[in-house]
């Protein structure tokens, strides 16, 4: 899902609430017959409402859209073997950011159907950002086509020396192998 630019998520709460106390107004006016100071205070009094209720609506719609989706996808191999930390630091780096992330080890309870819920991970997900070790994942190959057949934002970071997968040449990755801080602190500016 594309992000709604904030304008019109600000636009749409007074939009609706107006639209919706016209309605109103007019449908009482039909069955009541109000004289022309009740439906004037009337008018006003559902103005003041919309005011009311828009600046909450707004504030509630652009925290909801705000929030990143971000599924990861990791090698189990190598998080066996040490790349649990680096998985765990961006993690935490994205959420504290904002970004809600998606992590097999959270999301798959024993008796899952694997490649489902992976499906239905990438489906809900802006980007899929794609740890590359020397231990390749047994599901990157399926993450990344399932990723790019919905049109979803691959970022490629790497951990160790390995070759870049040719479905992923000419896209830029986030190189983690020099420099993690810097690396880590460039996809959550990718991302967020």
């Amino acid at each position: 899902m594309r992000k709604i630019p904030s304008l019109l998520i600000t636009l749409a709460g007074p939009i609706g609430t107006l639209i919706s106390g016209i309605a109103l107004v007019i449908t009482l006016r039909e069955i009541l017959h109000p004289p022309d100071y009740v439906f004037v205070l009337l008018v006003g009094f559902i103005g003041v409402l919309a005011g009311i209720f828009s600046k909450y609506i707004a504030r509630t719609a652009r925290k909801l859209q705000a929030a990143p989706r971000v599924f990861i996808s990791y090698s189990r191999l190598a998080h066996a073997v040490g790349a649990v930390s680096v998985t765990q630091r961006i993690t935490d780096e994205l959420r504290r950011h904002g970004a809600r992330v998606w992590l097999d080890s959270e999301q798959l309870h024993p008796g899952d159907p694997v490649l489902p819920k992976i499906r239905e991970g990438i489906e809900q997900a802006n980007a899929l950002v794609l740890l590359l070790s020397d231990q390749p994942g047994q599901f990157i190959k399926t993450e990344l086509e399932l990723a790019m057949a919905k049109g979803i934002r691959v970022i490629p970071v790497l951990l160790s020396d390995v070759p870049v997968p040719s479905e992923l040449q000419g896209i830029q990755y986030i190189d983690l192998r020099e420099n993690s801080e810097k690396g880590i602190q460039d996809l959550v500016q990718a991302v967020t």
